[in-house]
């Protein structure tokens, strides 16, 4: 069951490579980068990726003696920490332009660490505010990507915040 998952997710990732490709640069770019390359870049690490998890999984199963399907069990997957995983990077994506890029971030690295385990609050908060400030400080200070703001009450807090953040880095701070 793993070896169809990372096929059908190897697929959809190169059909994504091609679809993203497709886009004409406009005239007189060439020492731009053009919108297509960061995500084409991520694809192509998501690729190497599944293919050396690929071979990873098909070497653990030729040592154990399981055959390609292996020993799946749908009610152990569904309590598992991968799909618990899944369902918090969904969350994430459903909440994202909703509660606005800073908070959800922060709330998805703090479940995140819990998650994966670690049981030291300051840390979790610490580490959760830092890669948050990190993120916020690279996509809309140095790449100028415009991150989701939020909507109401969620929206003026992140606002707030990349104010505050844009105060702290000597800059006007906006989401």
């Amino acid at each position: 069951m793993n070896y169809l998952f990372i096929l059908v997710l190897g697929a959809v990732c190169l059909y994504l490579y091609a679809m993203l490709g497709m886009e004409n640069p406009a005239a007189g770019a060439e020492a731009e980068l053009g919108a297509a390359f960061w995500p084409r870049a991520v694809l192509v690490l998501l690729i190497i990726m599944l293919a050396v998890n690929f071979v990873l999984d098909w070497r653990r199963m030729k040592r154990v003696g399981l055959g390609i399907a292996g020993s799946f069990d749908i009610g152990e997957f569904l309590e598992s920490r991968p799909f618990a995983g899944m369902i918090l990077v969904a969350c994430l994506v459903v909440g994202l332009p909703y509660v606005g890029f800073l908070p959800a971030c922060f709330v998805f690295l703090i479940a995140g660490g819990i998650l994966v385990g670690e049981k030291r609050p300051v840390v979790l908060f610490l580490f959760s505010l830092a890669v948050t400030v990190v993120l916020y400080v690279l996509f809309q200070g140095l790449l100028g990507v415009n991150l989701p703001g939020g909507e109401n009450v969620f929206g003026d807090f992140s606002r707030q915040c990349a104010a505050l953040l844009g105060l702290l880095m000597g800059g006007g701070g906006s989401v």
